[in-house]
Formats: C-alpha cells, sequence, structure tokens
C-alpha cells in the first residue's frame, strides 16, 4: 500500500462515491486542502471522478501511480431511483425533512439512466481495470451496513484504521431517510421496466 498514496475514486453517481472519498481523506491523512476537484495530502492527492472517460484517458504514468477506488450497487433499480428523488428534492448529499411532493418518474428518462448505468458496468470490467495496476470495489450496502464504515473502506485499502479523525466525524455519513416508494407514484411501473431491462442486460 506504501506505493499507492494517490487516489482516484470513481462512481456512475448515487453509489456513495463522495461518503467514500471523504473517509479515505480522513484514513490517509487528516491534513489536507483542496484545489478543485483534487485533494492534496502532505505525501499524495485524492481525486473524484463521476467520468468514465477521465478514467480511461489518465496518462498511464499516473494509472501506474494510483489506487482506483470503484463504487458500485448491485442494485441499478435503487441506483436509479435515488437519482430521480435527489433530482426533484434537490438534496444530494446533505438530507432536510422538508415536505416533498410525489411524482412520477418518466420511464423514457429512467430507461436511460439505467443504460448508463449497465454501459459505465461493462466498461469497467472491459476496459478500465485492465488499465490500472490496483483497483479497489467498494459496494455501497456493504459500506451502508458496516458496523463502522470506515474500517470496513480502510479494511478494503489495507491500511490501518484511524478511529478518530476530522473527516471520519464529518464524512457523508447521513443516509437519505425517505421512503422512496412513498414519493415515486409509478413505482410498480417502474418495478417492471427494471425487470425486463434486467433480462435484457
Amino acid at each position: 500500500m506504501e506505493q499507492h498514496k494517490n487516489f482516484v475514486v470513481y462512481g456512475p453517481g448515487r453509489t456513495g462515491s463522495h461518503w467514500v472519498e471523504s473517509i479515505v481523506i480522513g484514513q490517509v491523512s487528516p491534513a489536507e486542502f483542496n484545489y478543485k476537484s483534487c485533494h492534496f495530502f502532505p505525501d499524495g492527492w485524492i481525486y473524484h471522478s463521476n467520468s468514465i472517460d477521465e478514467l480511461l484517458t489518465v496518462p498511464q504514468e499516473v494509472r501506474n501511480s494510483v489506487t482506483l477506488i470503484v463504487c458500485d450497487r448491485s442494485n441499478y433499480f435503487d441506483v436509479a431511483v435515488s437519482y430521480f428523488v435527489a433530482e426533484h428534492t434537490d438534496e444530494w448529499f446533505i438530507y432536510t425533512d422538508k415536505p416533498v411532493v410525489p411524482f412520477n418518474v418518466d420511464s423514457d428518462a429512467f430507461i436511460s439512466v439505467l443504460d448508463g448505468l449497465y454501459t459505465a458496468c461493462q466498461l469497467i470490467k472491459s476496459r478500465v481495470e485492465p488499465m490500472y495496476n490496483r483497483m479497489i470495489r467498494v459496494d455501497y450496502d456493504q459500506l451502508v451496513s458496516a458496523a463502522i464504515p470506515e474500517k470496513y473502506v480502510a479494511n478494503l485499502l489495507g491500511i490501518d484504521y484511524i478511529a478518530d479523525s476530522l473527516h471520519t466525524r464529518n464524512s457523508f455519513r447521513n443516509k437519505n431517510t425517505r421512503k422512496y416508494q412513498e414519493l415515486v407514484l409509478n413505482w410498480n411501473q417502474l418495478v417492471d421496466i427494471y425487470q425486463n431491462h434486467t433480462v435484457d442486460h
């Protein structure tokens, strides 16, 4: 692990990648500063991306020096619904209890998001993974259910767990407590679309 003090954190969206980024910052080095999307440490850096294209165009010398952390979630239905709820409420990371009017998700838009997720997953397997010397996968559902999420990530990275750091205390721990099924009026339609779409992939 010593040779990989630089990190690229990737997630297609709604898979906890910003939370993981915050956890890694706290576990690697509490002292850091931000320059746009890159956080610099005393001995390295971390960069967050939601773009497959960025992962594919990183120069080889950079790829060889980083640990790529891919954040994913096995159930893309949850990812897609989470995206539309976040878009509707405009609450992406910090959640409130403000009243929210239930809404319908456009079926074509839902399919488009699903297609994007499946495409990203295939590109990670076929093109991105072979390009990087070191890649770690973080499963969102395991992260959320872990007794200590920070320790779960530290164990995946093979680094010592720091129990108390500024970023550990202030990481994106909060989870949206809204009941999505009550917010999305055409929930059953989306379930049917997802089930049929999954068969095709």
